[in-house]
């Protein structure tokens, strides 16, 4: 291949980086505006917290069972020391455990605390998406439309940013090979041309065209 061609090539890859940087700065904006990565991290808490009750809720059943009432109130001490045991052990450091806890005197059955994680995990949810994304005074549209084969697509931002996600990491590796050895291959091809004309001039090939003068030797006699 010439290098004229090689060149032609090489220029092309560089005018790629104007898209693919677009949608990496799309997915960095998206993921630093939105509250919607916290959100879901908080919702899948509760529902982890929920499935935690409902794996040990024959236990928890019988600790519930011993309550005792002194006056009017009644305090699960057993129940409420079970339920923060399984918190802590279960959920793990991302989330914190205080969301599956409750108070000795204010505790209710596992299968209603169990019910009670998964509304509020749903409340979450429905409250994320209903914000907007929005960062420095710039306001992201909740859907955009994209036409694909002349057929319009309506899709949520947030889930346009998780598929350019999955999908930019094979382009952006693709691309970069692809940069790395077709400039090398021009850089090669460089070595051996007799005339800087023959170079294709992209914004890469620039170089200085023209002469030095030659510095006088100084008279010994001034």
């Amino acid at each position: 291949m010439s290098i004229q061609k090689i060149g032609v090539r090489y220029e092309r890859l560089l005018i790629l980086a104007a898209p693919i940087s677009f949608a990496c700065i799309l997915v960095a904006f998206i993921a630093v505006a939105s509250e919607a990565v916290t959100d879901k991290k908080n919702a899948d808490c509760y529902d982890s917290a929920a499935l935690l009750v409902e794996k040990n809720v024959y236990d928890l059943e019988a600790k519930w069972k011993l309550r005792e009432r002194i006056g009017k109130i009644e305090f699960a001490n057993e129940y409420v020391s079970a339920l923060a045991h399984y918190m802590i052990y279960g959920l793990g450091s991302r989330c914190k455990y205080e969301i599956g806890t409750q108070d000795t005197n204010k505790a209710i059955s596992p299968r209603e605390f169990a019910e009670k994680l998964k509304l509020e995990a749903r409340k979450i949810r429905e409250e994320s998406a209903k914000k907007p994304v929005r960062s420095y005074g710039i306001e992201m549209p909740e859907k955009v439309k994209i036409e694909f084969f002349g057929i319009g697509i309506t899709i949520k931002i947030l889930t346009l940013a998780q598929v350019l996600q999955l999908t930019l990491a094979p382009i952006l590796i693709l691309w970069l090979g692809s940069l790395f050895n077709t400039r090398y291959r021009e850089t090669i091809l460089i070595e051996s041309a007799t005339s800087i004309s023959e170079l294709y001039p992209h914004c890469i090939n620039l170089y200085l065209n023209g002469k030095t003068p030659e510095l006088r030797k100084r008279s010994r006699s001034g």
